[in-house]
Formats: C-alpha cells, sequence, structure tokens
C-alpha cells in the first residue's frame, strides 16, 4: 500500500473522519511507508538561501530556535502524556525524524517558500493518527469547492507527476504572513531586491579584486638610492595593504 492510497476512496470533506467506537477498535496495524523518505526534497530550499550568508543565518537560527521550544498536548492545562498525540509533537513525529530536526525543516520551508505542510499518515482502520510527514510545498496546490467552499490540496507524488487530490483535514498548513489565511507570502519574493542587490555587490566587488591583483607598476625616480626605493616600496606595499 502506497503513502497516498488511503485517499483513494474520496471521504466528505466537511466531517472528520469518525473513529470506531473504544470497545470495537482492533489491534492497530502499521501502514508500510512507501516514498515517505523522497517527500522531503530540500532542493528548492537550498536554492533559495545559496549564496547569501545574512538569509541563511536568518533563517538557520529561527529554525534552530523554534525546534529547541517544548511542545506539548494538553488538555486544559494537564499535558496528555498517556495520549499516543503527545509522542507525535513532543518527541518523534515519524520514524526517521526527531521533533527538533521536524520543526527545524518545517521552519526552513515556511521561511523561504512562506509555508509548510504537515501530512497526516492515519491508521487504515481507526482513522487514528499515526505520523506527521512534511511535504515539500512546492508540490502542493491549494484547492477550494465552487460550491461548499471546502480546501482541498493537490499533492504531487514524486514519482510520475500523480497528483492526489486530499481533504483538508488530512494535512495542516502553518503559512508565513497571509492575506488570506491560506496562502503565505513566499519570504524569498519579499527579499529578492536586497538578495539580487547582495549578489551584484559580491560580483562588482571579486571583478574589482580580480583587476588590481594582476600586477603593480611602482614608478621612482632614477636618481633614489637603494635605501630610498626600499623605503618607497614598503611604504606603497603597506598602504595597498
Amino acid at each position: 500500500m502506497g503513502i497516498f492510497d488511503a485517499f483513494r476512496k474520496k471521504p466528505q470533506a466537511r466531517d472528520r473522519p469518525a473513529p470506531r467506537a473504544q470497545a470495537e477498535q482492533p489491534k492497530r496495524r502499521r501502514r508500510p511507508r512507501n516514498g515517505m523518505r523522497i517527500l522531503n526534497s530540500w532542493g528548492a530550499a537550498k536554492e533559495t538561501v545559496r549564496g547569501n550568508e545574512i538569509y541563511y543565518a536568518g533563517v538557520s537560527r529561527i529554525a534552530n530556535t523554534v525546534g529547541m521550544l517544548p511542545c506539548h498536548l494538553y488538555k486544559d492545562k494537564e499535558i496528555q502524556r498517556e495520549d499516543p498525540l503527545e509522542l507525535l509533537v513532543s518527541l518523534r513525529p515519524n520514524r526517521r525524524q526527531s521533533w527538533f530536526d521536524f520543526i527545524k525543516a518545517s521552519e526552513i520551508w515556511r521561511n523561504t517558500e512562506g509555508r509548510v505542510y504537515w501530512l497526516k499518515l492515519c491508521d487504515p482502520l481507526t482513522m487514528e493518527v499515526d505520523e506527521l510527514v512534511i511535504l515539500d510545498p512546492t508540490k502542493v496546490r491549494t484547492r477550494e469547492d465552487p460550491v461548499t467552499h471546502e480546501l482541498w490540496y493537490d499533492i504531487v507524488r514524486p514519482y510520475g507527476q500523480i497528483v492526489d487530490r486530499v481533504p483538508s483535514w488530512y494535512v495542516l498548513p502553518f503559512t508565513h504572513m497571509s492575506t488570506d489565511g491560506v496562502e503565505g507570502v513566499r519570504v524569498s519574493d519579499v527579499l529578492s531586491g536586497s538578495i539580487d542587490y547582495d549578489k551584484r555587490i559580491k560580483e562588482y566587488s571579486e571583478k574589482q579584486l580580480s583587476g588590481v591583483t594582476r600586477g603593480v607598476v611602482l614608478s621612482s625616480p632614477t636618481d633614489m638610492d637603494e635605501d630610498k626605493r626600499i623605503a618607497a616600496v614598503d611604504e606603497f606595499v603597506e598602504i595597498y595593504k
């Protein structure tokens, strides 16, 4: 069973899938996670911060800071330590990522592409959330039903460009600044002017340095003795540094 096979039968978008009664719930079984590793493709995020140390430093500091913040599942004011969801949001959201790595990766996406999406992987029998997986936001498109105005998400699979349309209950969106609460502003677009300016300054500086370091000819009067010539060269070298 593939990672998106649970979505083949379209559920009602308005209602959350109802779990079975506690007494009727069978023993939970693990679903195979075919393709989960390749959902996290960081190519776009890497290209965004590449070559701009200030942008990279800002994204890195935010991601590490948010990743170190504690997160727990509460009911009223009590941490629900016996609830399986508490382990997902405080320790290990999926089989291959710690909570710190998971949140750090999420913040990198959110502060580059302006949005990040978490996909709920549910038990096919009980519909309880087993794991949380980060989706590449550049492969996710938001759709609105023209009749009910409910949100759906088109998720492009890693292979074959197959698109799965998933109801909004299965997806947790986290956006940057947003005017509609659905699509976040792409941060790299906002900073494009500063990034391009920084790039041009670096290119100009490299050209200047490349030109002035090829060679220097120092002219001096022919009647200078050896000591004066050495002193003049030393003075020039010191100023040139």
